[in-house]
């Protein structure tokens, strides 16, 4: 089992056909649902105010679930600000579970939640 960065695991997700880049003017995050660094589900987060032309390329929804199945762990990216209630020395999103925020506007800006929702 690979372990990947989070941009890796981006490339990998259009690489499979999970979005494409047609798509990609019309999301504004996707969120990766993790459990022991493995991402079981995504959800794609479409803006709202561009949903009519969205449709063209395949977007029907302002929000779109997807099952994951890719054989891959996610690392923990150097830089982030773990969440509340977790300290720096422990936090690693190869234990437990998180919610990670990967937004499409800000080259990848990431934000990370504890838990599942």
């Amino acid at each position: 089992m690979a372990e990947v960065s989070i941009n890796h695991f981006m490339q990998l997700l259009r690489e499979n056909k999970y979005y494409r880049m047609k798509q990609t003017p019309f999301l504004e995050y996707v969120v990766l649902y993790l459990n022991d660094g493995r991402c079981y589900q995504i959800l794609f987060h479409a803006y709202p105010e561009t949903l009519k032309n969205a449709r063209k390329v395949g977007i029907t929804n302002m929000f779109m679930k997807k099952p994951v199945y890719l054989d891959c762990v996610i690392v923990t990216p150097r830089g982030i600000i773990p969440p509340d209630g977790v300290s720096p020395v422990e936090f690693d999103i190869r234990k437990g579970k998180y919610l990670v925020r990967y937004s499409f506007k800000n080259n990848g800006g990431l934000e990370v939640f504890r838990g599942d929702l």
